[in-house]
């Protein structure tokens, strides 16, 4: 709660979403209403003690498929509302407190709370229908004509977060930024953010039995903003409190808010979306190999491989990573990449890597270079003075034999792929 009172956040929202009539009430309570009345209290005590906290709002799962849609916000009602002893802490909207619904928006408590609908990824949103995750630029929530509310995340998915081809990680920050930038174009009332304390990576299989995770899965694909001893360390926070000041303060959007790297291929969980392109049969993330067939990775343990089919040496093989959502690359300078390769392409004079850079608008940014093998080699793309870099879409990787004619089958391969400012 001083982290958040700290940040500027003025209130939470309570996660009652998952709620079910048919829990027994034992279960209910020691996985919900005891801990709700364990914070609250702590609230209580920290006002007590002089210490400024945040209020708190309430969202309950409405199920159509529940007898009463109702019953959790009538539980929490009677619970907590109807004594008195947390009034302080409950944030009025419209003249009542306000309360959050998944689904339906109850009558039975209309008497009792002002309530907004709010779900996720929805693809429009209703007359006063709220949103706690939306892909920018994020649907807006009207009431009366005026934008109401917003929502603003570090990341997001479409179904699970470790689906690299979908869902959209931090990058360190500039999705954060894009998101925080539709707010401050829009202006709401309330600007919601996802989300604090849910560090829980829950584990599913899909129909052939590979592992999906939904909210969490990398530091890279996940939303939690609350301080961790790992690598995300506290930078989230710090984020999240300047552009809360400038916000509340009505100042131009901050820039600078974002990592000096911007993560694009580790290949440490995978091909991280990376694709064979054109010339190339296969390209697969993997550990060193000895003997040395696939070198040690230029940063981390394992890099990308990409191997050709027999074709004729002088073709480009190619890897592309085409980007779910455009990123904005606007508060970075350089493209950088390591490359390496073998040689040994019949009648080779020498060898070539190519790096192109695509955007929305259908501009690039090219760099060829000659390229020895043997060792990792970096290459970089200055992009300043590019209007484009604030959408790209593609990044596209080559490699050749120059002056072979004879089929060949290559291997070359990539690591350490990153937006840096220097």
């Amino acid at each position: 709660m001083a982290q958040l009172e700290s940040a500027g956040v003025d209130f939470i929202i309570v996660d009652n979403s998952n709620a079910d009539s048919t829990w027994p009430s034992a279960y209910y309570d020691q996985l919900f209403l005891d801990p709700v009345r364990i914070l609250l209290d702590e609230m209580l005590t920290m006002r007590a003690e002089g210490l400024d906290t945040p209020h708190v709002v309430f969202w309950n799962r409405t199920s159509s498929a529940e007898p009463d849609p109702a019953f959790a916000g009538i539980g929490i009602r009677d619970e907590f509302y109807a004594p008195g002893t947390y009034d302080e802490l409950f944030v009025e909207w419209g003249g009542k407190p306000l309360m959050l619904a998944t689904d339906v928006v109850p009558t039975s408590l209309a008497t009792t709370f002002t309530q907004r609908k709010m779900w996720g990824l929805q693809p429009s949103l209703g007359s006063s229908e709220w949103s706690f995750l939306q892909p920018h630029p994020q649907q807006v929530a009207m009431t009366g004509g005026m934008p109401e509310q917003v929502t603003v995340a570090t990341a997001f998915q479409e179904s699970y977060m470790s689906h690299p081809l979908t869902a959209t990680p931090r990058r360190g920050g500039t999705t954060f930024a894009s998101q925080w930038q539709r707010a401050f174009d829009v202006r709401p009332k309330i600007v919601t953010v996802t989300w604090w304390n849910e560090w829980i990576a829950q584990r599913f299989e899909n129909g052939s039995g590979q592992t999906q995770f939904v909210d969490n899965f990398t530091n890279e694909y996940s939303r939690d903003i609350e301080p961790s001893s790992g690598p995300l360390g506290s930078r989230y926070l710090d984020y999240l409190t300047d552009y809360i000041t400038a916000y509340k303060a009505h100042d131009p959007f901050p820039l600078g808010l974002v990592d000096s790297q911007v993560p694009l291929g580790g290949f440490e969980t995978g091909t991280e979306g990376w694709l064979p392109g054109s010339g190339t049969a296969t390209a697969t993330s993997v550990f060193p190999s000895s003997p040395a067939s696939i070198p040690a990775a230029s940063t981390g343990a394992k890099l990308l491989s990409a191997e050709s089919s027999a074709v004729a040496g002088a073709t480009w093989r190619k890897v592309i990573r085409t980007f779910e959502r455009p990123v904005d690359a606007s508060q970075h300078r350089y493209l950088r990449l390591s490359l390496d390769h073998w040689g040994g392409a019949p009648g080779a004079t020498d060898y070539e890597a190519v790096v192109t850079v695509r955007a929305q608008d259908g501009s690039s940014r090219t760099v060829t270079v000659l390229s020895p093998g043997g060792s990792w080699q970096s290459i970089s793309i200055d992009l300043v003075g590019w209007p484009a870099r604030n959408k790209v879409t593609e990044i596209e990787i080559g490699f050749r034999a120059v002056g072979s004619t004879a089929p060949w089958v290559s291997k070359f391969f990539v690591d350490d792929v990153r937006f840096t400012v220097t």
